[in-house]
């Protein structure tokens, strides 16, 4: 007569274990100590046609000890002799460690999706942050934050703890919020040492964004230089008054006078302004514009004034050839 096997987890000196009543009494079965060692606690089994397939369930250590600390129930699919160890090759597992809030899902050492202490993790058993994505050696992890940041994001890092996923690659982390209550794009390198904490900032107050600034005083600022294969910039007015019949030029005595007071053109920024505020690229143009079309007429006026000396002197030679005549 076969004996119906009643399996009950216990708990004595310690050390997890199983009591297996058999016909002949109770045999004690104890999880090992050493990392990876397992016991199967429980087993449902039906045929699949050829298939004996099996439910089973095994205490399984993760990490050296000898109580539940360190003790995990895994719960997987074996058929027939094989997928029988858990974590290794046993088919469409959930694992669950109840010292350390993890639960895992996967199939044979594949770990799909890891829920640990409230992180959600993908392809990972140890998301680090509150949701962790891992593929292809490198990965993705996101955070709320806590006030006053309000949400990170990270290509190739842990936001969280800084962990680079890829040392072969950079990385990149978007912080919305903090004392300045601004985005920040920062660059990592592949040691994990922050290359540019600011490499482009989006004021959360005006919208302005900064390329190596923190303060973008403007819509766009750069702290750098910009190189462009061509620049667009509107600007009003455009000098063509300097045309108009009605605007009087200034003479070339008053406008001496002038340098040599300000040591520099009417309109025209001085020196220590442009240090300061630096130049507006539109209004710089429309002034140098401004300047070239007053000296055009500068060089119209002297242009008649000479044609008109040369006709003097042209009529003071005829009157002169005469008077010589006359002698």
């Amino acid at each position: 007569m076969k004996c119906k096997k009643l399996v009950k987890t216990y708990l004595k000196n310690s050390f997890l274990g199983v009591l297996m009543f058999t016909g002949s009494g109770a045999v004690a079965q104890t999880l090992g100590s050493s990392d990876g060692s397992n016991l199967e606690i429980s087993s449902v089994e039906g045929l699949a046609g050829p298939n004996m397939m099996r439910q089973k369930n095994w205490l399984v250590r993760r990490g050296a000890g000898s109580d539940w600390f360190t003790t995990a129930l895994h719960d997987g699919v074996n058929v027939d002799a094989s997928f029988v160890t858990p974590g290794l090759d046993t088919r469409t597992w959930w694992e669950r460690d109840p010292n350390h809030d993890i639960q895992s899902w996967g199939n044979a050492a594949n770990t799909y999706l890891t829920l640990k202490g409230g992180n959600l993790g993908l392809g990972t058993a140890d998301p680090q942050s509150m949701f962790t994505l891992r593929k292809y050696g490198s990965g993705i992890s996101m955070s709320p934050g806590l006030n006053p940041y309000f949400g990170s994001f990270g290509l190739n890092r842990e936001v969280n703890t800084g962990q680079i996923f890829n040392p072969a690659g950079n990385a990149f982390q978007i912080n919305n919020g903090g004392p300045d209550k601004d985005l920040h794009i920062q660059v990592f390198n592949g040691s994990g040492a922050l290359v540019n904490g600011d490499a482009l900032v989006i004021s959360g107050s005006t919208a302005n964004i900064g390329i190596g600034t923190t303060s973008p005083s403007e819509r766009l600022s750069v702290n750098g230089k910009i190189r462009a294969r061509e620049i667009r910039v509107e600007a009003a007015p455009w000098p063509d008054y300097v045309f108009e019949q009605d605007r009087k030029l200034p003479s070339l005595s008053d406008l001496e006078q002038f340098i040599r007071l300000n040591k520099h053109l009417p309109s025209v920024p001085s020196a220590d302004e442009v240090e300061k505020d630096g130049v507006e690229l539109g209004k710089m143009n429309s002034v140098l514009l401004e300047k070239i079309e007053e000296l055009t007429l500068y060089l119209i006026q002297q242009e008649k004034k000479s044609a008109s000396q040369a006709e003097l002197i042209g009529q003071l030679s005829e009157r002169l050839k005469k008077l010589e005549t006359k002698k």
